[in-house]
């Protein structure tokens, strides 16, 4: 290696452990994973470690497909993010290791995640009654992601449940017929069912009777059941 040569490289990694000498990354990536309702694509994105500009550096991603106890390597790229499709189903763990030509850095923590995605539950909201006059309710939720319709399901006793809406939205109107009546959500994707929201109860209520009063000559009066007209007690 000649004089110039030898400056160029001393120069090249200087900054990343003292005037030549290299050593791996010191910093570990922080590591998070989603999938889609049912997707078998794992999205992989974290943190950026140090001397992500020294030689040969790259995160290598590894994972594991329960219960294997041995991390496989997946591949290896130099951006923030790695898209890792599974190849059946089951719950896969991963990690991220930054390394560069010196050797590994500190891994990643490791997530665990089923394939294909299960994502999240739907939180319904819904109030708690309605008026007999008109038992109607409405019922909200949060898109998950992926999802192609929901399931609206209806129990007369919150462990019975029959299907009674499709929606592609994240609301549906429903009518009483039972009180109390109990409902969920279930997202699907396809035809891959995703998990059930919480459940809320609703109740049919009647309206409030009118009081009786009394007349200032102390006769008690009360309102016909139609409530326009009033009769006097004898």
């Amino acid at each position: 290696m000649n004089l110039l040569s030898y400056i160029f490289r001393a120069v090249q990694i200087a900054p990343y452990q003292g005037v030549g000498v290299l050593t791996p990354p010191t910093v570990a990536p922080v590591l998070t994973v989603e999938a889609d309702l049912g997707s078998y694509d794992a999205v992989l994105t974290w943190t950026p470690s140090n001397k992500t500009g020294s030689p040969g550096f790259e995160y290598q991603v590894y994972f594991l497909l329960v219960p294997d106890s041995e991390f496989t390597l997946a591949g290896s790229t130099t951006s923030l993010t790695f898209t890792f499709t599974a190849s059946e189903v089951g719950v896969y763990a991963f990690k991220v290791v930054p390394v560069n030509s010196a050797g590994e850095g500190p891994s990643s923590n490791e997530v665990v995640i089923t394939l294909p995605g299960e994502s999240e539950a739907p939180v319904l909201t819904g109030p708690s009654e309605v008026s007999s006059e008109d038992p109607t309710a409405l019922l909200e939720w949060n898109a998950i992601p992926g999802a192609t319709l929901y399931s609206v399901q209806r129990s007369p006793d919150d462990a019975t449940w029959t299907q009674i809406f499709t929606p592609t939205g994240t609301s549906q109107s429903v009518t009483l017929s039972f009180s109390p009546s109990y409902y969920r959500v279930i997202p699907f994707a396809g035809t891959f069912e995703g998990l059930p929201s919480n459940s809320i109860s609703i109740t049919i209520v009647s309206p409030p009777v009118a009081d009786s009063y009394l007349r200032p000559d102390g006769t008690s009066t009360y309102l016909r059941p139609d409530g326009t007209s009033i009769y006097l007690r004898p």
